[in-house]
């Protein structure tokens, strides 16, 4: 038997030994493409505490027996290994095996990476960084495409946005109306996030940059637990349902920032079979138009909450200022979608 101590040394003993960033790795049949992204794991220069969740989401190929021989690798070596799954034969999709991977680890900041990708050593060391002086944002970074010249323009879109385009992108016309400065109805004031708000004059445009999903991609995402707590968990719709844009736009309703760290710090290999290409258009286009619409109500109060807390409460403080009835807001589309095509 134990001896007995000091619980509140126990739990302090606890919560030292806990590790301080998870990776959150869900695998569906990754097989092809699994030893290079462990390797990658194991070659993080990152030195605080570390460990590796996995959630294997019915495989039907060697993924697991290729898990368990680098679990071996990676708890020699100081990380350990956290594998869960599902007896069901069928996949139960992307967002529910992350929500799995991240509900069994126990890491302080969130590091998400998918199966088929790569991470460059000093990830988790420069995000980590960053993550610590942004506590409520999500940390993307800059990614290299494999094959090279696959989505070139895509890839520029993801790695040149300025900062203050993570959140808001001038001039560009979305599904929703564009949120003019000065014109009639519209008058953002200092209680509107920057989003809204923003640095624009006259009759630039601005908007919630919308078109092309969430302005850091979500194989680069970092964040602390606690925040992914506050905003999440993802969506478990399943095949063709964007658990990361769902996600993306709850986080800015609820006042999140978006950082990048300005390095290349993860390989993002495009093939047929990624999980992205799944997501139907018209489901991705319907949940940017809600979020749009949503803004573009919001905006119009002079009240607006700043952290935008949920779609029915938009405009709760003052929800008839300016003489505009008080908005009918959607929630976010979190039905289940068609079925695949």
């Amino acid at each position: 038997m134990r001896p007995r101590g000091d619980p509140a040394a126990a739990a302090a003993a606890a919560a030292a030994a806990a590790p301080h960033v998870s990776i959150i790795l869900p695998v569906h049949n990754a097989e092809p493409w699994l030893n290079e992204c462990l390797e990658s794991v194991l070659q993080q220069d990152f030195e605080g505490s570390m460990e590796l969740s996995v959630f294997n989401d019915a495989s039907k190929d060697k993924s697991m027996t290729i898990i368990e021989k680098w679990k071996v690798k990676l708890e020699g070596s100081g990380i350990p290994v956290v594998i869960g799954g599902h007896a069901s034969p069928s996949p139960r999709g992307v967002g529910y095996s992350k929500n799995q991977a991240i509900a069994q680890s126990s890491g302080s900041y969130l590091c998400f990476l998918d199966s088929d990708d790569v991470m460059m050593p000093q990830r988790v060391r420069l995000q980590l960084e960053a993550a610590a002086q942004h506590p409520t944002s999500i940390i993307g970074c800059q990614v290299r495409r494999e094959p090279p010249n696959s989505t070139e323009r895509y890839t520029r879109w993801i790695n040149q946005l300025a900062s203050d385009q993570l959140l808001t992108q001038k001039g560009t016309r979305g599904c929703g109306e564009e949120l003019v400065s000065g014109s009639p109805g519209v008058a953002p004031s200092p209680r509107h996030p920057p989003w809204i708000r923003g640095p624009l004059a006259g009759s630039q445009r601005e908007q919630v940059f919308t078109s092309n999903g969430p302005t850091v991609i979500m194989p680069t995402w970092f964040c602390s637990r606690a925040w992914f707590s506050h905003v999440g968990p993802f969506d478990e719709g399943g095949q063709g349902v964007p658990e990361d844009l769902l996600f993306f736009y709850n986080h800015l309703r609820k006042g999140g920032g978006v950082v990048r760290v300005d390095q290349s710090l993860l390989l993002y290999r495009y093939h047929p079979d990624a999980a992205t290409h799944s997501v139907l258009d018209e489901v991705g286009l319907t949940c940017r138009c809600a979020f749009e619409v949503l803004l573009s109500t919001a905006v119009r109060y002079a009240g607006c909450a700043s952290d935008l807390v949920t779609g029915a409460s938009v405009c709760s403080l003052h929800p008839h200022q300016g003489g505009l009835p008080a908005p009918s807001l959607p929630p976010l589309p979190l039905a289940q979608p068609p079925g695949p095509q």
